[in-house]
């Protein structure tokens, strides 16, 4: 292995007190909506100064080479004891299904503008976008938590999501095998919409494959397929062969449960929908 690859390994391996910061990366997606595909993107990289970070993903939904829809969605927030501490997050949607909307957040609210809507909600608890949420829940499996809920800002609303750990599981894609951690999104009895996420077990900020399960069939995948992490190709998180000795990953908990949906005109990078 080169000695570059080898070190990253080591510094994905820490003790989570060693590595409380994100791991920045570059990743690219295929994603699947029924019939449609598209290419879909999520970069997380720092920004100037001692706690900056803007999490970006954008999905190009494309039919015979002509853009239908784009969709670019940004994060940008500090990263304080451990966890995200949102500041901003936009969502524009271009082509097919044209919108805006944006979250302001300070310590204690969240100014939201939806298109030509306006308003604000007082915070009492940490609130995240929904894409840093998706890094506070990344570090919340890292630290071996089998159940993680989270107060997220979406469109003009405040939602609790919450998440179990399902556990660990050797995850099969087409640029090769990884050892992941499946993670399901819990919701209210009678939604019977399914998310299913797994997360790289080397580093667990890493999402490696997403599936989506709407009530009338429709699905929604996103696959990992090429990219890097803290500048080394993602071939470095690849499982050993069978048979060699492999990192411990975290237990899970156990049963199934119902999760997130999209549409067409909405599906997102975003798993939180």
């Amino acid at each position: 292995m080169p000695h570059a690859a080898f070190v990253l390994l080591l510094t994905l391996l820490l003790p989570v007190a060693l590595a409380a910061e994100p791991v920045p990366f570059e990743l690219h997606y295929i994603t699947r909506f029924n019939n449609l595909q598209a290419d879909a993107v999520r970069i997380l990289k720092p920004l100037p100064g001692p706690s900056g970070w803007q999490f970006t993903t954008s999905i190009d939904l494309k039919l015979l080479n002509a853009s239908l829809s784009r969709i670019v969605e940004r994060s940008e927030f500090e990263w304080q004891e451990a966890r995200p501490l949102s500041r901003r997050y936009e969502f524009t949607q271009s082509g097919m299904g044209s919108r805006q909307r944006t979250l302001v957040f300070d310590d204690a609210h969240v100014v939201f503008t939806n298109n030509e809507t306006s308003g604000e909600h007082a915070l009492t608890e940490p609130t995240y976008d929904v894409l840093n949420m998706m890094l506070a829940l990344s570090h919340g499996v890292k630290a071996n938590q089998p159940v993680l809920e989270f107060t997220v800002a979406e469109r003009s609303e405040l939602n609790l999501h919450r998440y179990e750990v399902i556990g660990p599981e050797r995850l099969q894609l087409a640029i090769g095998s990884f050892d992941s951690i499946h993670v399901r999104r819990v919701r209210a009895p009678g939604d019977v919409r399914e998310t299913d996420l797994w997360f790289s077990a080397l580093s667990t900020d890493v999402l490696l494959k997403l599936v989506q399960q709407e009530p009338g069939g429709d699905a929604l995948s996103m696959e990992l397929r090429d990219g890097n992490v803290a500048g080394e190709a993602v071939s470095v998180l690849q499982a050993p062969s069978e048979g060699l000795a492999t990192e411990p990953l975290p237990a899970g908990a156990g049963a199934a449960a119902a999760a997130g949906g999209a549409t067409p005109a909405t599906a997102s990078p975003s798993p939180a929908r």
